[in-house]
């Protein structure tokens, strides 16, 4: 048995039409609203490591089996942070292997570009990035360090991983992402792992104590991304049932 994940259309219908016409809105907010819904209850674990302040990057695995939507894992995370998280959002569904890809993929860009101006998120495209988006991606990582400088206090979201995963098991993220979180934590921006989850019938969010990416030596390039993805998907394993942490130990970091 899973969990069930009403979106009632009284508070899903404000929701989209303040998206639809960019009106500025609290994913904080909308999330408690819209995860009050889930039966049972959104089970809560490590509440004492909940930040009430920024900066922070908060990173999650991208929870997946049929059936469930990726949807739920932001708005769970979002409503039990006390502040609106800028999350790094897909600035696209891509549609592989669909016919209707041509169509499906602008549509969802332009609908995504309007959710991110509401909430004030960034969009980015997923990785890695087809040949054509690949400044559009580098433009979008200038964008969050920008961001983060106009507001050194803001809290962060990033799936690393981007993507649904076979059996929902942790995997290790694409090329590039350990480098942009290397960026964030040169800022001296504390990590925050948290795992979810689905257990015994209800959707479980783990969540761990916070971390600094320190190094004793400066790694280079190449190495230094191997090193950043899997010190942050194993502290994120580290928030999970055995059976989700693929190739990865849990230990925590």
């Amino acid at each position: 048995m899973y969990p069930r994940y009403p979106l009632p259309l009284k508070k899903v219908l404000p929701i989209a039409l303040g998206a639809l016409f960019v009106k500025p809105r609290s994913i904080h907010q909308d999330a408690v609203r819209l995860t009050e819904e889930i039966k049972p209850p959104l089970r809560l674990r490590g509440e004492e490591h909940i930040p009430d302040h920024g900066p922070c990057l908060i990173t999650m695995n991208h929870y997946f089996r049929p059936g469930f939507q990726g949807l739920w894992i932001g708005l769970a995370v979002s409503a039990v942070i006390p502040l609106d998280i800028h999350w790094v959002m897909t600035a696209a569904w891509t549609f592989p292997g669909s016919p209707l890809k041509p169509i499906l993929k602008p549509l969802s860009r332009w609908l995504f570009r309007r959710v991110a101006r509401a909430y004030d998120f960034t969009p980015m495209p997923a990785m890695p990035p087809d040949p054509d988006e690949v400044e559009e991606r580098a433009e979008a990582v200038r964008h969050l360090l920008a961001f983060c400088r106009m507001h050194p206090t803001s809290i962060i979201g990033l799936a690393p991983e981007g993507m649904d995963m076979p059996g929902g098991k942790v995997s290790v993220p694409p090329t590039g992402v350990g480098r942009l979180i290397y960026q964030l934590a040169n800022r001296r921006m504390p990590i925050l792992p948290i795992g979810i989850y689905e257990e015994a019938g209800e959707l479980c969010l783990q969540v761990g104590a916070s971390y600094r990416l320190e190094m004793d030596e400066k790694p280079a390039p190449s190495q230094r991304e191997s090193l950043v993805s899997h010190t942050v998907m194993n502290a994120i394993a580290a928030q999970l049932p055995l059976r989700l942490r693929g190739d990865f130990t849990g230990e925590e970091v």
